[in-house]
C-alpha cells in the first residue's frame, strides 16, 4: 500500500458536497467538446492553404465558428473544474503533492480560453473586412490576404499555446497522482494521460474524442456511479490501491 495520510470527516464531507458540482463541470465539458466539433464540422470550411479562400470560408461561416468558439471555451472550463477537484481530493491522500497546483490548473484553463478567443475573434475580424473590401480576387486579392494575416497580433496565439502546455501538464500530473492515491483505477488514469499528450502531440486528431470519454467516465466516478463500485480511497481518505478485477 502506498504511503498514506487520513482525512478528517469534514474533509472528506466537502468532497462530497463538491462532488455534484464537479461532476456537473466534466460532463459540461465533454458535451461541449462535442458541440465545438459538430459546430466546426456545420461550418464546412475548406482544406485550401490559400490565405483569400481561407478568410473567405471563414466569414462565411462566422456565426458557426462563433458557436464553436463559446463551446471550446465550455470545454476548458468544465475539464479545469473536474482536474481541480481530482488533483484536491490526490493532494489529500498523497503526500508531496503541492497546495499551488490547482491555482496553476485554474490559470492554465484560463490563459487558454482567452487565447483561443482572443485569436478566434481576431481572425473573424479579418476575414469580415476582406471579405468586404476589394480586392478578393486574383493575386492582388491573395496579396491583401495574406498581409491581412502576418498582422495578427501573436500574444493571443502563446497565450493559448502557453495554456494548451500547462493544461497537458496538469491532465498528466492528475492522473499520474489519482492513480496512486486509488482514485481512478489504472485503465482510465491512461486513458487520461493520453488525452494529456495529445493536447501536445495532436496525433489521429487530437484528443477531443477520447476526451470526451475521459471527461463522462470522470463525471460517473464522482457521482459514485462507476459501473462495479469505486476504490475504497474514496470513502476512506487515504491512498488505497484501486482494486483489480478479481478481487472485485
Amino acid at each position: 500500500m502506498s504511503e498514506t495520510r487520513t482525512d478528517s470527516p469534514e474533509q472528506l464531507a466537502r468532497e462530497r458536497r463538491y462532488a455534484p458540482y464537479a461532476a456537473a463541470g466534466a460532463a459540461a465539458g465533454a458535451i461541449a467538446t462535442v458541440a465545438a466539433i459538430v459546430a466546426v464540422a456545420s461550418a464546412g470550411i475548406g482544406r485550401s492553404t490559400a490565405e483569400r479562400a481561407r478568410l473567405l470560408d471563414y466569414d462565411a461561416a462566422r456565426a458557426e465558428l462563433m458557436v464553436s468558439t463559446l463551446f471550446q471555451v465550455l470545454a476548458v472550463a468544465g475539464t479545469v473544474a473536474a482536474l481541480v477537484y481530482l488533483l484536491v481530493a490526490a493532494a489529500r491522500r498523497v503526500p508531496g503533492v503541492p497546495r499551488w497546483t490547482p491555482v496553476l490548473v485554474l490559470a492554465a484553463g484560463l490563459l487558454l480560453a482567452v487565447g483561443t478567443a482572443w485569436r478566434q475573434l481576431d481572425i473573424l475580424g479579418i476575414a469580415h473586412d476582406f471579405a468586404a473590401g476589394t480586392p478578393t480576387r486574383g493575386a492582388a486579392g491573395e496579396r491583401r490576404a495574406d498581409d491581412l494575416v502576418a498582422d495578427l497580433p501573436t500574444l493571443p496565439l502563446a497565450l493559448a499555446f502557453v495554456g494548451t502546455l500547462l493544461i497537458a501538464a496538469s491532465i498528466v500530473f492528475a492522473n499520474v497522482v489519482a492513480m496512486r492515491a486509488g482514485l481512478v483505477s489504472r485503465f482510465l488514469g491512461i486513458v487520461g494521460i493520453i488525452v494529456g499528450v495529445l493536447h501536445v502531440l495532436p496525433l489521429a486528431g487530437g484528443p477531443q474524442i477520447l476526451q470526451v470519454f475521459w471527461l463522462g467516465a470522470l463525471a460517473l466516478l464522482f457521482l459514485d456511479r462507476w459501473p462495479g463500485g469505486r476504490g475504497p480511497a474514496w470513502s476512506s481518505g487515504q491512498a488505497e490501491p484501486w482494486p483489480v478485477p478479481q478481487r472485485r
